[in-house]
């Protein structure tokens, strides 16, 4: 493929993207059309199924651009849980003041809490999570009993799933979100040594 080639199908590739976010978000994954996506990005329905394989697919590709982008964030912070955490809230934050940070984060949240969400997707979210810092970390902190004992995957996706919500929640009612240690206390251990 030459050069140019190469920058239609990507400029194509981003504009279909773009019309899977809208969809998805608007209408969930069983909701979204492949017509709707490709009328979106001025493509035909065969030009989407060519590129993405499938409805499946684009939200596959969504999922891991979005935990992707959000792992290069963390990959080279230093700190320990509760800095990281700290910093992984602000990064939301300050993620759906943009309206495309936004519909990405209304994504996620559709993706995290709806029953229609295709089965692959999980694995992928959760192989980010686990490269990301936070992981190991936490596994220190259990250690130390200065967090909830269990499951790291369960306690992990509980924090995600929570913080995402929340904030989409009160950025939605335009409400104050609650200060980052409120996010903190939902996996720290609340009982003395």
């Amino acid at each position: 493929m030459t050069g140019e080639k190469k920058q239609r199908r990507l400029d194509t590739d981003k504009k279909i993207l773009a019309g899977s976010y809208i969809e998805f978000c608007k209408h969930g994954y069983s909701g979204a059309k492949i017509s709707d996506i490709a009328a979106y990005a001025g493509v035909s329905n065969g030009l989407v199924i060519q590129n993405f394989g499938s409805k499946s697919g684009l939200y596959l590709k969504l999922i891991d651009h979005g935990a992707k982008n959000l792992t290069e964030a963390l990959i080279n912070k230093k700190g320990d849980l509760f800095e990281i955490l700290n910093f992984v809230i602000d990064y939301k934050r300050n993620l759906i003041k943009s309206e495309k940070g936004y519909m990405a984060s209304v994504f996620m949240e559709n993706a995290l809490n709806s029953s229609e969400t295709p089965e692959e997707a999980i694995p992928i979210i959760m192989n980010y999570l686990r490269i990301s810092p936070i992981y190991h970390l936490m596994e220190i902190e259990q250690e130390k009993k200065t967090i909830i004992q269990g499951s790291i995957e369960d306690l992990y996706y509980l924090f995600w799933k929570t913080m995402n919500m929340v904030i989409l929640d009160c950025y939605r009612k335009k409400v104050d979100i609650p200060p980052n240690q409120w996010f903190i206390d939902i996996i720290k251990s609340h009982t003395e040594s």
